[in-house]
């Protein structure tokens, strides 16, 4: 039986930016590692950014950085329709500078030894025929093209779309270093989809998950879900752990705690609660 690593999304660890302070923090929730923030401070050169987290990393402690993560300025949360108009990779004037932070995200994750880095695409349309189809094929085409050349996957993380949409988007691509970070509280959040019933459809393409959890909305799709601590809401955390099991998911597990207002509680409730599932 697969005995999954649990890992916390470095920045949700409120540690500020010094990747030591970063690495401690995981450390003092029980950790086994991190997915790593790709885009170094404003004013830190990439080298210097990856020296930084190379000592970290190698100061004689046991948490791995597991993957990385990026995202874009232009980004607005403040409601499903502003993400939906924003989101990743979607909106045309920023869409060269957009690749190009992904583009320097795979070069950091290939020089600090790990091969995966996620970040939300954007909506996918559900229908091939959509012009924003089509363009985020190209642009992540040359996104997955330079990464594979690196020897690095990328990770579309789940739940503004269906997760029918997000495979058939994956099987459009045909690139084999795409695949998903399955997010299943998104689902929620964004009023989608059960992710019990998502993750069989995913199943073939997961990269990582993301462990977080939330509750519907009374307006599923146009007003945000909750997101609660981990094991508290309606992902259902028992049965969806069992059944990536079982549909033969062995990567990470990776805490994503967003709200709350102690979040290094949290997580640390929630390794422990995800190594009672194993």
């Amino acid at each position: 039986m697969a005995v999954f690593r649990i890992g916390v999304v470095g920045g949700c660890l409120k540690a500020g930016k010094d990747p030591r302070a970063i690495v401690a923090a995981a450390q003092q929730v029980g950790a086994d590692g991190l997915q790593v923030q790709a885009r170094p401070p404003a004013g830190v050169s990439l080298d210097d950014y990856v020296k930084a987290w190379r000592d970290a990393l190698g100061g004689g402690t046991k948490v791995k950085a597991f993957s990385t993560v990026t995202g874009f300025a232009q980004e607005d949360y403040s409601s499903i329709a502003a993400i939906h108009r924003t989101g990743g990779l979607v909106p045309d004037d920023v869409a060269e500078a957009n690749v190009r932070i992904v583009l320097d995200g795979v070069a950091f994750a290939r020089a600090l030894g790990v091969d995966l880095i996620t970040f939300h695409a954007g909506f996918i349309p559900e229908s091939p025929d959509d012009p924003v189809f089509g363009r985020l094929l190209d642009r992540l085409g040359c996104c997955a093209d330079a990464a594979a050349a690196d020897g690095v996957r990328i990770g579309l993380e789940s739940g503004q779309e269906s997760a029918a949409a997000l495979v058939q988007f994956l099987k459009a691509l045909g690139r084999d270093n795409v695949g998903c970070n399955f997010d299943p509280a998104n689902m929620i959040l964004y009023g989608r989809q059960d992710p019990l019933e998502a993750a069989p459809v995913l199943a073939p393409h997961i990269m990582q998950v993301h462990a977080k959890d939330g509750v519907w909305s009374d307006a599923p799709g146009v007003q945000w879900g909750q997101e609660v601590r981990l094991g508290e809401g309606d992902v259902q955390f028992a049965r969806l752990v069992s059944r990536l099991r079982v549909l033969g998911y062995g990567g990470d597990l990776v805490i994503e705690r967003e709200a709350g207002a102690q979040p290094l509680n949290d997580i640390g409730d929630g390794v422990r609660f995800l190594r009672s599932l194993q």
